[in-house]
């Protein structure tokens, strides 16, 4: 799902916006005005994680809740917007890594 943060203040994030569900036209029209706010579709418990949180366990929130961009907090206060993207380039780097040191040390490299 896609989604837009909504941050009423600097330090506080509101939620988060995801895609509208599907209605019929004469609906959507009605209540168009009501969504300009944002708030009718706000997620008021929006997931988001600290910025010390490990590569494996962001992955598997963003997995667990499908969501692809995941706000990153410093306290209260938002710090960036990580993207699966990111998480995916960020486990594949310390796999490399992990598997150059064992592929050093079966062959006598490290010591």
């Amino acid at each position: 799902m896609a989604r837009m943060l909504v941050k009423p203040s600097e330090r506080n994030m509101g939620g988060q916006v995801g895609k509208a569900p599907p209605m019929p036209a004469k609906t959507k029209a009605r209540i168009m005005p009501m969504l300009s706010a944002c708030f009718d579709v706000l997620a008021k418990a929006a997931t988001s994680m600290p910025k010390e949180t490990a590569t494996k366990a962001t992955a598997s929130v963003m997995t667990s809740n499908r969501i692809r961009h995941l706000p990153i907090m410093d306290g209260d206060r938002l710090t960036g917007v990580l993207s699966i993207g990111d998480v995916v380039n960020a486990l594949k780097q310390e796999k490399e890594v992990e598997n150059r040191y064992l592929r050093d040390y079966i062959q006598g490299a490290v010591r």
